[in-house]
């Protein structure tokens, strides 16, 4: 890993160096430690900088991954959806012509049982009239019959004065 040296670094960096053999040990080790020190302060700021600009990476990338993933599953969803819609649909059409046939055979039959029920009460007025005409007949028949009964009665009991003219 590279650590940047910030530029403000260089005048101690320049020190260090101007730093020789007639500076006392001491001077010379407080300022190797101090400057050993801001490095490893800059060496972690870095780290943590780094560590932060990769949390927030994978957070957005996590965000990201997220979000697709509930973008997938409302498009899943909205098939899901739109395929009982359909199907629901198609079944209520079935439905609707189930129903229209089924009326459509009701009526049909009961235009028949109609028809049939008007023919037997065509055909039983026809029978009952017929039957009034035959008895009607036979009635006129019966009748005559006894009148000319009658008739022949009345002019055999007639003198025969009578029955001459």
């Amino acid at each position: 890993m590279i650590i940047p040296i910030n530029t403000d670094d260089d005048c101690s960096i320049s020190t260090l160096q101007e730093i020789d053999g007639s500076t006392p040990k001491k001077e010379r080790d407080d300022l190797v430690r101090t400057h050993k020190d801001r490095l490893l302060q800059r060496q972690r700021e870095a780290e943590v900088g780094l560590e932060k600009r990769h949390k927030d990476s994978m957070e957005f990338e996590i965000r990201k991954f997220r979000r697709r993933k509930l973008v997938q599953y409302h498009q899943k969803e909205e098939e899901h959806l739109a395929e009982e819609l359909s199907k629901r649909q198609a079944q209520l059409e079935m439905e609707h012509a189930m129903l229209l046939r089924h009326h459509s055979s009701t009526q049909e039959l009961e235009y028949r049982q109609l028809q049939t029920l008007q023919k037997l009460r065509d055909d039983h007025l026809k029978k009952q009239h017929q039957t009034e005409r035959d008895n009607q007949k036979e009635y006129n028949a019966h009748e005559e019959q006894n009148l000319r009964k009658k008739h022949l009665l009345e002019h055999k009991q007639q003198p025969r004065s009578l029955k001459n003219i």
